[in-house]
Order: C-alpha cells, then structure tokens, then sequence
C-alpha cells in the first residue's frame, strides 16, 4: 500500500547576498591585537588593510553548500565558493547527506525487489575523500535477507575555512558608523572595538559534527579557535537517520521516528519492526548524524594578546543594545540560561543566581527567588525594537517549600531616551512543582526604541521559586490566528488587550555604515 504518511522537519539556511558577493581574491587572515590600535597613529596603510582583510574573511569563513543528489560509492566534488573561488579541501567540510528515496541510484526512481520489505537503512560520507556510501537491507518473508548499496541522498556541506587563529578579547560592539566617517577623528576605543567585533564575526556561526543514539545528549561543544564553550541557548541541531541498525530477525522496518530537542540536545530515537505474520516489535534502535551549529551570544576576554603591554582592551560586559541574531529564533538577551553564572542580570531582593543541577531546569545554574519580600531579575541587555514589532518573552519556572503568591514575566518598553513608557505582564501563581511555561506576547507602543525584560514576584510571594531559562524573541504574526479588531491572539489561543498593527516586523538595530561594518554584519547573517 502506497500512502503520503510521514512528516519532515524543515531547515531553512539563509547565505545573504548569494549570486551577489564576489571578491577579487581569497581573503588571508591576520591576527590582530587589539595593542595594535592603541596608538596615536591607529590608521596607517600596513593595519588599516590587514582590518580590513579581516573584515571579508568573515564574509567567506563559514558558508554552505547544497551538494545535490548521490549514490552509493560516488564522490562528492569539493565545493567551491562562489564568492571568492576559493576551493574547500575536505578536511574543512562537514557534509550532511539526506534521504531522497531508498532504491537504487539512477536517472529516475525505481522500486525495490518485489516482494521484499526493507529491514535496514544506511547513509555516510568519508570525512577524507567525500566518498557517499548507501545501504538498504531487503527481506522477504520472515527471515531471508539481501544486503545491497540501493538509495539516494542529497548532501549539504557546512564549511569552515582553516588557518584562523585568534587570540585576545573577541566581544562584539555595535560601533556606530558615523564615528568613523570621513573628517571624523578616529579613536582607539572605536577601532578597538571594530577588531574585536571582526573577531567575533570569523566564529559566528562554527559547525561540530557528532553521532549520537537514542537517549543520549548531544555534548556542548567547545571551539578549536579560541577555547569558547557553548552554552545549550546558542545551539541549533541539524539531524539526520545515519543508520537504523540491524534488527536480527525482529522484523522490517515500519515506523521510524527520531529527532534532537533543539532546547535540551537530548535525542529520541523510536524504531518500530514488523514480522510478516508476526507481531510488532518497539525499539530504539539506530543513530543520527548530528550537525551542531554554533552561534555565541557572549564574548570571550582574555588578559592579554601576545606581544601587547596592555592586553586586550575593553571588557566583554560593556552595554549592547542591538544583539546578535541566532539559530531557532533571535537571541536578544546576555546569559539567557544563567550557565554564564551569576553575570547579566540585576538582582533584586530575594534573588540569586546559583549552580544548583538539582533545580536548573537544563544544564547547571538557575535564578532562584527564597522568601516572602517582593523582588525583580532584570537582564542587564536593552535591546533595539520599533512600534508595532511583536515581542515575545518566556521562562520556565517551579516552587517548592509550599510556594504562595504569584510571578510574572514583564516586557519593559522605553523610549530613545530608555525612559520607561509602558510595561506588558503575564502572570502565574504558585504553587508549581514542575517547570511550567510563563509567557507573554506583547506589540511595542507608539515611540518604543528600546525592550527590556524582567522576571518579577510580588509580595505576597513565600517558599522557593526557580527560574530557568528566560528567552525572548521577536515573534512572527500569523494573520490566520489574529482576531479581528485590534486584539492581539497568544500561541494557546487566549488574548489580551494590546494593539497590534499585524507587522511582525524583526529589526537587529545595527547600524551598517561604512564597508567594514557591512562585511561583520554579513558575516553573521551567514550562517
């Protein structure tokens, strides 16, 4: 019986300025210490065009390719960058291969042997050669098997250029263009920023590759560049059935079902089996190919560049309104999960934030309310929005020790200025003994510049409260869940009173004057 059954899960890969971009020649990398821009004569010849060599690495560093279709035993090319033609050996090449269809590689799609079920499915490309190899295992009533190299895939390649070395401060500031325009006195805080933002740029996105069975969690990774170790919110996963396994004499295959938790990194992994005449047979069996993109939020400071007397020039903790665009959504907060410690957020009374495994809801560190006094956690990022942009904000959040009261998360909306002009809120009241979602969508009101978001109880709060993690995220309208008039619909269905212009438009307020800040801007675009 032929059906439509099944359901896909749909990566969308942005490469800005694709078929556009082009460069007269591959961009070489230098190494540049922030020591070299605090001179009085910052904009010689010899730096200015290292910075700005630099600045088109970020442009190239990371790209991706759709490879097209393969079968067993062909060899993927190495790709090409249409930018600059610059030709990828394969040591810097990850390739994911997807199912196409599981018969034989040929000009058209053909069956299988007749009368057989298929009890395996393998895929895989050398990470030395690009050589693709298939696997599909036929059975024919309940025990006679046929092993052959049937099935198609399409390969995409996530590329990495090698030769990128980095030391030093790496944060990313959004420096306003207009202080480096021409007649404008250069400083070296603004070029020391401009160099550490470049250097930030050439690591966003990086890509690890892993394969992991059902149950497992897929690892933090930490980058071979510059030591940084990824906290689980600037983590997206691209999976794929690498092999289902061999299954003896269980059965053919007929469910498979897997996937990685884009939240936790832990993967699930449902083989069901089926015997002709038999029974059925529930397992999880096989594993997956697991792409991990990074995308940091944080900045990395070390004390000093090699070879400079004052090191690495400013912190990473400085203010920065406009943040950083990020896989499953927009990170628009600093320390989102709180696994940084206790950093980015202002603690009011009754708060902390602490390593506590036993009540994070997912890696180590959790913000944690105890008594019954009134307080607030507000997140030390004021990020860049407009009227009508739709702003959503969430946290998971417990109680123990016979929790009262009530908590909230609030969307805190301010002016050019940041003066505060109104405040959108979303309660929930204790007690709560598992992690429960509180969230709020809310639309920005006439004269917003600026969001904050704040987690709140009020005082007639008692017990233990956990919070883990907050997040939020410019949110997309769709129109079909809008009701008419100017109320606005949350996800559950429920509504609140906020005017809505059904824009949902997303803005990252950067500013992108000037070359050098075009090329970080694509650079982190992409991914």
């Amino acid at each position: 019986t032929e059906t439509t059954d099944g359901k896909l899960s749909v990566w969308a890969v942005g490469v800005r300025g694709k078929g556009i971009l082009s460069m007269a020649a591959v961009p070489a990398w230098n190494n540049q210490a922030d020591t070299e821009y605090d001179l009085d004569s910052v904009w010689d010849t010899e730096r200015a065009t290292r910075l700005n060599a630099n600045g088109k690495r970020d442009v190239v560093q990371a790209e991706f390719f759709d490879m097209g279709e393969f079968g067993n035993g062909q060899t993927l090319p190495q790709p090409v960058s249409d930018v600059d033609g610059f030709t990828y050996p394969y040591a810097d090449v990850l390739f994911l291969p997807c199912w196409r269809w599981t018969p034989a590689f040929s000009s058209g799609q053909t069956t299988g042997p007749a009368g057989h079920t298929i009890y395996r499915m393998e895929a895989s490309v050398a990470a030395g050669t690009g050589v693709v190899t298939t696997a599909i295992g036929y059975r024919s009533g309940a025990s006679s098997t046929t092993a052959t190299t049937d099935g198609r895939v399409r390969v995409f390649a996530f590329c990495f250029r090698a030769g990128l070395t980095i030391t030093g401060t790496t944060a990313f500031t959004d420096v306003n263009g207009a202080n480096l325009a021409s007649g404008k006195k250069m400083n070296d805080k603004n070029m020391v920023e401009v160099n550490q933002s470049i250097k930030f740029a050439a690591l966003r996105p990086e890509y690890f590759l892993t394969t992991q069975a059902h149950g497992s969690t897929v690892p933090l990774p930490t980058s071979p560049v510059d030591g940084y170790t990824y906290a689980r919110s600037e983590l997206v996963y691209m999976a794929i059935r690498q092999d289902t396994s061999n299954p003896g004499s269980i059965g053919s295959l007929l469910t498979l079902h897997g996937f990685v938790r884009q939240d936790t990194g832990v993967v699930t992994l449902n083989t069901f089996y089926f015997v002709q005449g038999g029974s059925q047979t529930n397992t999880n069996n096989g594993t997956l190919r697991v792409i991990t993109i990074g995308l940091r939020s944080d900045d990395v400071v070390t004390d000093s560049d090699p070879g400079g007397a004052t090191g690495g020039g400013t912190g990473s903790d400085g203010s920065i309104d406009s943040t950083i665009i990020s896989g499953g959504g927009i990170v628009l907060l600093r320390n989102p999960d709180f696994e940084s410690g206790d950093k980015n957020w202002s603690k009011g009374a009754g708060f902390t934030i602490e390593n506590d495994p036993a009540n994070a809801y997912d890696g180590n560190w959790v913000a944690k309310h105890i008594g019954a006094v009134a307080g607030s956690l507000s997140n030390s990022v004021t990020f860049a929005a407009a009227e009508g942009d739709v702003i959503m904000a969430s946290v998971f959040f417990k109680t123990s020790g016979g929790a009262t009261g009530n908590g909230s998360i609030l969307i805190s909306w301010l002016d050019i200025g940041k003066v505060l002009i109104s405040s959108s809120q979303r309660f929930l009241s204790a007690p709560r003994a598992s992690f429960t979602l509180l969230r709020k969508v809310a639309s920005a009101p006439p004269n917003t510049a600026f969001v904050n978001i704040r987690l709140l109880v009020d005082g007639t709060v008692s017990g233990d409260w956990f919070f883990d993690p907050v997040n939020a995220a410019f949110f997309p309208i769709d129109l079909d869940d809008v009701p008419d008039g100017t109320r606005e619909a949350f996800i559950d269905g429920t509504e609140h009173t906020e005017a809505v212009d059904g824009a949902g438009r997303a803005r990252s307020g950067l500013d992108t004057s000037g070359d050098l800040a075009r090329n970080i801007l694509i650079a982190r675009a992409t991914s």
